[in-house]
């Protein structure tokens, strides 16, 4: 893959206004806020930069929420094992599910509560994808946590490098995770992602422009079908998800790794865009 440089620009100029939007965001929470108020304050403050347009609209989860506590991965009717005996082009299978719970909620902030805030606004066509993880108060826990997450992120390009197959990577993560006595969260994500491609946003001047579909719009779904156009996305050379169950080398291009890590009540995450170019691999923001 040639890097853009266009592009490369682009994508960290919509990275960085999404994290000042999770920060500036999290220094005006107060306690009784709701995850919908923190979330309508995401819209606002992204709407302030400039931002009309989400890959998925904002998410905000307060307390053991965070952690996804008592969650199910979306609709699990619709699992691999299953879709299988249903006779569907696989590409439309492998479409994303989604759950309510995942949904903003009534929840009120607390102090001393972990806080997660996910959005992936789009500027000038692309899109990028952001977690941002805070503590409402102080926990020595919840930086341990973060620790760990600063760790791994500076260990996540050699783990690329070294193991090159998804299901590797994401099974090489999985155990440093349980290594440090910490719980798997993203694979309770749609699909058990791990991370998945970002980049060039398709437009769609349609009047569905405004629809979503639990917080995801329609351009969602054309990216990741425009992802290969000549074979099943999902079990192709150039899938756009980093999951369990896919043996294939990792392919080129932009992504977004959000490992999501849950302990005793809490949760913790950070989500940033990757470069993978061969193996020339690093984070967009050095």
């Amino acid at each position: 893959m040639s890097i853009n440089q266009k592009l490369s620009n682009d994508l960290l100029d919509i990275q960085q206004i999404a994290i000042k939007v999770a920060d500036e965001v999290f220094n005006q929470l107060e306690v009784g806020m709701t995850e919908i108020d923190a979330v309508n304050l995401l819209k606002e403050s992204g709407k302030n930069r400039g931002i009309s347009h989400y890959f998925h609209y904002p998410f905000a989860w307060f307390g053991d929420r965070t952690m996804f506590k008592n969650f199910s991965q979306p609709l699990p009717i619709l699992s691999k094992s299953t879709w299988k005996k249903i006779q569907l082009p696989k590409s439309l299978k492998e479409l994303p599910h989604f759950g309510q719970e995942f949904m903003p909620s009534n929840i009120k902030l607390e102090n001393n509560m972990p806080v997660i805030l996910d959005l992936a606004p789009v500027k000038n066509d692309v899109f990028a994808d952001i977690g941002h993880s805070k503590f409402f108060g102080d926990s020595d826990e919840h930086k341990n946590m973060m620790a760990f997450l600063d760790k791994l992120k500076m260990q996540i390009p050699d783990i690329i490098r070294t193991e090159k197959k998804i299901n590797r990577i994401y099974s090489h993560i999985d155990r440093l995770i349980a290594d440090n006595d910490y719980i798997n969260c993203h694979g309770l994500y749609p699909l058990g992602v791990l991370g998945h491609k970002v980049g060039k946003y398709p437009k769609l001047k349609l009047p569905i422009r405004k629809f979503s579909l639990m917080g995801f719009a329609p351009e969602a779904f054309i990216f990741l079908l425009a992802q290969n156009l000549t074979a099943p996305f999902y079990y192709s050379k150039k899938t756009p998800f980093l999951t369990a169950d896919i043996n294939q080398e990792i392919s080129d291009g932009y992504w977004a790794i959000e490992p999501h890590i849950g302990f005793d009540n809490m949760g913790a995450k950070f989500e940033e865009i990757l470069i993978i170019n061969g193996n020339t691999i690093e984070w967009l923001s050095q």
